[in-house]
This record gives structure tokens, sequence and C-alpha cells, in this order.
């Protein structure tokens, strides 16, 4: 008796290919995927940075203004507005 038979193993190998070809086109088209899905999203996480076990910094964009969210362990959260264009600043900052 055999525990395993040919068919079996195709309809196995067919579906873990799928999987891995539905893998690949969402990854390749990550940028239009998550535009399309944020579309209508008002607030946005643009970077999370974890501090230490449980302590996170935030950078968050609110209807195009961006905003330092600070998590420490134990302490209130701070949120703090960012101003101006961070590529402009550093272009003025080389000057």
């Amino acid at each position: 008796m055999d525990l395993l038979r040919p068919d079996q193993i195709l309809t196995a190998a067919a579906f873990l290919g799928g999987l891995g070809l539905l893998w690949w086109l969402v990854i390749r088209n990550r940028g239009v995927l998550t535009d399309r899905i944020a579309q209508d999203r008002r607030l946005r996480v643009l970077e999370r940075l974890a501090l230490g076990p449980g302590d996170h910094a935030l950078i968050l964009r609110v209807d195009a203004r961006d905003f330092l969210l600070v998590r420490v362990k134990g302490a209130p959260a701070l949120l703090h507005p960012l101003a101006g264009d961070p590529v402009a600043d550093r272009a003025e900052a080389a000057q």
C-alpha cells in the first residue's frame, strides 16, 4: 500500500506552484496594491522603528502633514508635528 500516490504528489505540487506564483505577483506589484488599498485613508504609517522591547517611534502622515509618535513603555505617548519637507530641508542644510 502506497502512502503517496502520483496524483496526490501532482496535486500538492500544483497547489504549491500556484501559491508561489501568487506570492511572486504580490511582491512584484506591491506598490500598486498598497496604493490601491490605502487610496481613501487619511492616516498612513510612513516608518516604524523599534527603540527597545515595547518602545517604538513612528512617523505618521495625516492629511499631508507628518507627525512623530514616540511610545515608551510606562510613559504617555509623545506626538510631535514635523514641519517642512525632509528632502528640501536636507538640501538647504547641505548648502
